[in-house]
């Protein structure tokens, strides 16, 4: 399909090869994407309690 062709819907030889996930399959990809952002977040609210916890300790330094 060529780009300026005026072709709406993709052909079959552009989706060929390719393939679309199954809506479970999304689901799964979807859980797996707010696990790996929870993680993310609970990672950086790690690090600054560290950061603060260090702060704490050096005031009986």
């Amino acid at each position: 399909m060529h780009l300026l062709s005026g072709e709406a819907t993709p052909s079959s030889e552009s989706t060929a090869g390719r393939e679309v996930p199954a809506p479970a399959e999304r689901e799964k990809i979807d859980g797996f994407a707010r696990l790996s952002a929870e993680v993310a977040e609970l990672r950086s609210d790690v690090t600054e309690l560290r950061q603060q916890f260090a702060a704490f300790r050096k005031q009986f330094e």
